[in-house]
């Protein structure tokens, strides 16, 4: 989602012939390597769980589900500073793209 929404922000929109917006190649390429996890009862359990620092709804989704999969999880890509903390609290390797 973040490269798409990045994607229209950073560049001129160009319609696909349904009128619809379709991403640039290589943010479209990116988003089909990208799998997504369904939001399962453990990862909603995980996320209510308090965080510290305490963590808006959106990032404590992205930490719980960080730690469903951490033995797959080489590191974590966050844009937060709270989300940092939390994430290298829970040593998942939090890292911060520039």
């Amino acid at each position: 989602m973040a490269i798409s929404n990045a994607t229209q922000r950073w560049s001129v929109p160009s319609p696909s012939p349904s009128g619809c917006w379709t991403p640039p190649k290589r943010a479209q390429a990116a988003l089909e390597r990208i799998n997504l996890i369904p939001l399962s009862p453990e990862i909603i359990e995980l996320a209510t769980d308090a965080h510290t620092p305490p963590l808006r709804a959106m990032d404590a989704i992205h930490l719980a589900t960080a730690l469903t999969m951490r033995e797959d999880l080489g590191a974590m890509f966050v844009y937060d500073s709270d989300l940092h903390a939390a994430a290298q609290a829970h040593h998942l390797n939090p890292t911060a793209p520039q």
